[in-house]
């Protein structure tokens, strides 16, 4: 078993160069307000699960505790945004295609979310997708203001934080082995929850782009996923990092998206001269369902056929779901003069996407800024690296 990473005391306190330094730790973050990981690039390549699995089986309970306090509310705030979303879409369809037609295609997207499941459902994904249909089932003549977001966040979180209070107290009865089983059903619970949403999420622009053509499905993609509560506040935070707080802040997105190989959260993280690099094999929200669904449930799932900004101007090859990735992009550089993070996208699921963040805006290539349709400006003005 590899060395318990348990930060001393004195490590409390390490801000901007802390991210990717020292030992393994969870520290309070000045720059995000709340619990942190942070540690050597090396280090941060174990997911925070295989962390927690290593301190249950050193029956370290309190490390096991902390880096539980910090891994949970990310995990119950992934589950809460992605099932805001959703009530987005609907909203969208509705105000934009009339109580009608928008009904109708909310119908729809919740159909071709159900054909996936015969195929895909294992047995252990039963509850959540159950969940999932109660609450999403649409009802007879919906309107765009009456999806409650609090309720369904509520409904679909409450079963992983039961069982996240059922691993606290086997740790406080000294029952290590018997909390590395219930961690390991927490992970599928929020996992299940989490796969489910993404592929519901994907139906939508898929029936919009097939009824109403691919410029309407973008529209719904980019006003849905902006019209969602977290956004501006994100955004905000974003705006005020220096590029390694913001590389690690992505690096720790993508772990709760549960990238990797093992689907719990590992992310490659490199830095170069210029940049930080995050390498996702795969990406845990499209480029998992892009090669998990490949010739199987995903038949139905929307390719973008028109080269476009929002599929970095490449045709045929951007799922509907990716391309919220290049609105990204759009979005950062209508706010900040360039975009703060570039998407790697490989059209090939197989092989892994990345997002890079350059340490000075002035280095990153004038192709970042053209194939999203975007003009490079005079001056930039974000803070650089200090690393």
């Amino acid at each position: 078993m590899q060395e318990l990473l348990v930060a001393p005391a004195v490590e409390k306190t390490l801000g901007d160069n802390g991210f990717f330094q020292g030992r393994d730790r969870v520290a309070f973050s000045k720059e995000f307000g709340r619990l942190f990981r942070m540690g050597s690039i090396d280090a941060l390549r174990v997911s925070t699960a295989d962390r927690i699995r290593q301190m249950l089986q050193g029956k370290d309970s309190i490390g096991a505790r902390e880096y539980l306090a910090y891994l949970h509310p990310q995990d119950m705030l992934m589950i809460t945004f992605l099932s805001e979303w959703p009530g987005r879409w609907a909203g969208f369809l509705l105000r934009r295609l009339g109580a009608v037609n928008g009904n109708a295609s909310i119908i729809m997207a919740f159909a071709l979310w159900r054909s996936t499941l015969p195929v895909s459902l294992k047995s252990d994904d039963h509850e959540a997708a159950l969940v999932l249909a109660k609450i999403y089932e649409p009802k007879p003549n919906s309107k765009a203001d009456t999806f409650q977001y609090a309720a369904a966040a509520a409904t679909l979180t409450g079963v992983p934080k039961n069982t996240y209070k059922l691993i606290l107290e086997q740790i406080a009865r000294n029952e290590f082995d018997l909390a590395q089983q219930t961690l390991n059903t927490y992970i599928l619970q929020v996992r299940n929850r989490h796969d489910l949403l993404l592929r519901y999420l994907w139906s939508f622009p898929s029936v919009l782009n097939n009824t109403n053509g691919q410029a309407m499905a973008e529209e719904g993609l980019r006003d849905s996923f902006g019209a969602c509560s977290f956004q501006e506040s994100m955004w905000r935070i974003f705006e005020s990092l220096a590029p390694v707080a913001r590389a690690a802040f992505l690096a720790e997105h993508l772990r709760a998206h549960f990238s990797g190989a093992n689907r719990e959260g590992t992310v490659e993280i490199i830095e170069e001269a210029d940049r930080y690099r995050l390498v996702f094999a795969p990406c845990g929200s499209g480029g998992a369902m892009r090669r998990e669904g490949a010739g199987s449930w995903a038949d139905g799932m929307t390719v973008f056929r028109d080269a476009s900004p929002a599929t970095w101007g490449r045709a045929g090859q951007v799922s509907a779901y990716c391309s919220h990735c290049a609105f990204n992009e759009i979005k950062s550089v209508k706010r900040m003069g360039f975009p703060l993070w570039v998407t790697e996208f490989n059209p090939d699921p197989e092989k892994p996407c990345g997002w890079t963040v350059f340490k000075d805006p002035k280095n990153i290539p004038d192709s970042y800024f053209e194939r999203i349709g975007a003009a490079r400006p005079e001056a930039t003005g974000i803070q650089q690296d200090t690393q």
